[in-house]
């Protein structure tokens, strides 16, 4: 895939939409334009994982808990990767 032509086609409205699983470079860089579209869907390299649906209920509860904490204006459970 070459992701420009892809942003290209989302800007101008070629392509409705994408769910991205894998990105020209690995982690995608924080400046890529695809994390501020609207009408992208990233995930984190796990789509072809066995037992998939389970891996990611356990990451979306792990992240559920550590927004509740923030929100609360307690400490998150983890920090890793956190921006700086």
């Amino acid at each position: 895939m070459n992701e420009r032509d892809l942003i290209d086609a989302l800007k101008n409205g070629d392509i409705s939409g994408a769910c991205l699983d894998v990105f020209e470079s690995e982690p995608l860089p924080m400046d890529s334009e695809l994390r501020n579209m609207g009408n992208v869907i990233l995930t984190p390299h796990t789509a072809g994982m066995p037992d998939g649906r389970k891996f990611h209920k356990k990451r979306y509860d792990f992240f559920m808990k550590n927004i509740k904490q923030v929100e609360n204006g307690e400490e998150p459970e983890s920090k890793l990767n956190q921006l700086l």
